[in-house]
């Protein structure tokens, strides 16, 4: 529920002085990219003096699977792209970080705060750049590489599979009908 999220969020020290110090909250940042020249967005969740944040809800908050999440998930590239708009706007960020919020028996939920190296930021924002001049590449001309023109049958992959019980004991993958 929100208010339980709330709560969670508000119960983790750091993350709640991030929110006392916000100088921007849900503040959106217009820019244009300086390699491809298009159009940008951002619009972080907090920002103060030095640093940004973005607040992510998930099932996948869990401490030995947040930074591969916070990759494929692809937020860490979201607060790159921030801070890519926050510098274009004036405001440099030394510290990009994500507060993580996802449930987690026994307790309701668990809060996650990270901050992303900012070595790793710099390459984020250069894949975030090529992403950027493909997209005006693929936008100017029109042509959209990849993107079949019929409806794909897809299941989540075996890797996400768990092995589930029954009556009569565990099943194997593949096993229940």
């Amino acid at each position: 529920t929100v208010k339980a999220v709330h709560a969670a969020f508000m119960s983790k020290r750091i993350a709640r002085e991030a929110l006392e110090q916000a100088t921007g909250i849900e503040h959106s940042l217009f820019w244009n990219c300086s390699q491809s020249s298009e159009h940008c967005k951002g619009r972080p969740d907090l920002y103060g003096d030095g640093w940004g944040a973005d607040l992510k809800i998930s099932r996948h908050a869990a401490e030995r699977s947040v930074a591969f999440r916070a990759y494929v998930e692809g937020w860490m590239h979201q607060i790159a792209h921030y801070s890519n708009g926050a510098a274009h706007n004036g405001l440099h960020w030394k510290h990009h970080r994500l507060i993580v919020i996802g449930p987690a028996p026994p307790q309701e939920f668990r809060v996650f705060c990270v901050e992303i190296k900012e070595a790793a930021i710099e390459m984020l924002c250069l894949e975030n750049e090529r992403t950027l001049a493909d997209l005006r590449r693929c936008r100017m001309s029109g042509e959209w590489p990849g993107t079949p023109d019929d409806w794909r049958t897809i299941e989540p992959p075996q890797s996400a599979m768990f092995v589930t019980a029954s009556m009569t004991g565990a099943i194997e993958i593949g096993e229940a009908e």
